[in-house]
């Protein structure tokens, strides 16, 4: 692969969840940059669909946590079926590994997996993505375990952590 194309993928190794607007800024930044190379990896129709498909679940993911405030008013009211924060991140992961996966699967250069490479990128989002979920619902059990023993509400903590003003 030729350096001039190489995707750097650091943005997966900083320590922070995936979901963490910043991580996801990056991401995105060195997914666009891509696409900007113009060559065939990135004009290839899975491709715009994966970057699509990203942006739409990072849209879908920004309404649920949204709404994630009125989830804790009824909760206060015993709903016993909120959640707590966790939730909303791991069915974010669980969307982004679903959508590299398909990627993965339909484009005619995944067996390229050298290091900057858009299918080893992609792997290395898609692994990012399986461990960020594990880590969210142990987050999303935390907090919940937390308001039964205490009554305190960690779920918008998850969300500034990761830069989120709600």
């Amino acid at each position: 692969m030729n350096a001039f194309y190489m995707i750097d993928a650091g943005f997966l190794n900083k320590g922070e969840y995936l979901w963490c607007q910043k991580v996801l800024a990056k991401m995105f930044k060195k997914l666009e940059e891509f696409k900007s190379y113009g060559i065939d990896e990135a004009k290839e129709e899975c491709f715009e669909i994966f970057l699509s498909d990203m942006y739409n679940a990072q849209n879908i993911f920004h309404a649920k946590i949204k709404d994630l405030p009125l989830k804790m008013k009824c909760r206060a009211m015993c709903d016993d079926k909120s959640h707590f924060g966790g939730q909303e991140c791991a069915e974010y992961m669980k969307n982004i590994r679903r959508i590299c996966e398909t990627y993965l699967k339909d484009s005619a250069f995944s067996d390229d997996i050298t290091e900057g490479s858009i299918a080893n990128v992609i792997t290395g989002i898609k692994a990012k993505a399986r461990q960020d979920e594990t880590s969210a619902w142990e987050i999303e059990k935390e907090n919940k375990t937390t308001y039964e023993i205490s009554g305190k509400d960690n779920s918008l903590s998850v969300f500034r952590h990761a830069g989120y003003n709600i």
